[in-house]
């Protein structure tokens, strides 16, 4: 009995052996091709390059950060005796800090791309949640850094300091054509306190000038320049302009403030011939109070926008 109750025990074993085998061991030991530890060699090779993008814009931004302090000290302008050289250091300071901003604007919204593109990614493979390490979160990480390298390119092409210096220089020189009156509105310019000064910084330009006793001058980010003499001035009316702006299935309407100036001439007729463009209204009624303040009761100033 007891050698047949070991050949059954035998017996039974090498049948759980034999079905154990059948069943899981070829699942322990298989091969597909095409495949690494389970792995697709594609996703394989999307995860190095992730992996290589992630390095590569870390190790930017690392010197960057390194070399920024040494740049900002070799940029910044040096004092000088000269009106025209003050002026143009004033100018100077004003671009470069409209470029860092524009920069760090592109920063945001290239994070902000890649965030979202991270998250579209994760909601289409949810359903596949074996692939989403290996797969879909990289496939998020590639597509937003594409795009946030596309949004800071376009960003940094409007952010050329000294493209917009240029054409500061050639607009004011239209403005200005004489040599003399230009001269006497930078010396004028450089000797205004910055309590006379305004400046406007929007989501897409910035704007800043000063109100003198004679010029009152405004520069944009764009390279517009506009000088206005003010022994000249007769009448100032600000009104609100609102129009609207159709993208895809979304209307934006968009809301800019303007400053008209109106000159005299001996006919008794009044033309206005520069006009002041704002798009906050606490800085057009900023700029109409130092108007008030500088020319007093010579000058009518009208609001033709509503006020609260």
């Amino acid at each position: 009995m007891k050698k047949l109750r070991n050949i059954g025990i035998l017996f039974c074993t090498a049948a759980a052996a034999v079905i154990l085998c059948k069943y899981t061991q070829p699942e322990w030991y298989l091969l597909k091709s095409g495949t690494i530890n389970h792995m697709n060699i594609g996703d394989i090779r999307l995860c190095i390059l992730a992996a290589g993008m992630n390095i590569a814009i870390f190790l930017v931004y690392l010197a960057r950060l390194l070399r920024g302090s040494r740049t900002v000290q070799q940029e910044l302008p040096r004092p000088s005796d000269r009106a025209s050289e003050r002026f143009l250091d004033e100018q100077k300071k004003m671009v470069m800090e409209w470029c860092a901003y524009n920069t760090r604007c592109a920063c945001c919204y290239g994070a902000a791309a890649m965030v979202i593109c991270v998250i579209i990614s994760c909601a289409y493979g949810i359903c596949d949640a074996g692939r989403m390490a290996t797969y879909y979160i990289p496939m998020g990480f590639v597509t937003g850094e594409i795009f946030a390298l596309l949004v800071w390119a376009i960003q940094k092409s409007e952010a050329k300091p000294d493209k917009i210096l240029e054409q500061l220089k050639e607009n004011l020189n239209r403005a200005l054509p004489e040599s003399a009156l230009q001269d006497k509105f930078k010396e004028e310019f450089v000797d205004t306190e910055k309590d006379w000064a305004f400046e406007e910084l929007a989501y897409h330009y910035k704007q800043w000038g000063k109100v003198g006793n004679r010029f009152w001058s405004s520069f944009s980010s764009s390279g517009e320049v506009t000088v206005i003499d003010a022994h000249r001035v007769q009448k100032i009316e600000a009104e609100i302009h609102a129009k609207s702006v159709r993208t895809a299935r979304v209307r934006v309407y968009r809301v800019s403030y303007r400053a008209k100036f109106y000159h005299q001439y001996a006919s008794g007729r009044q033309e206005d011939e520069k006009a002041l463009i704002f798009y906050r209204k606490d800085i057009i009624d900023s700029f109409l109070a130092l108007v008030q303040k500088r020319a007093g009761e010579t000058i009518d100033i009208t609001n033709r926008y509503w006020k609260g």
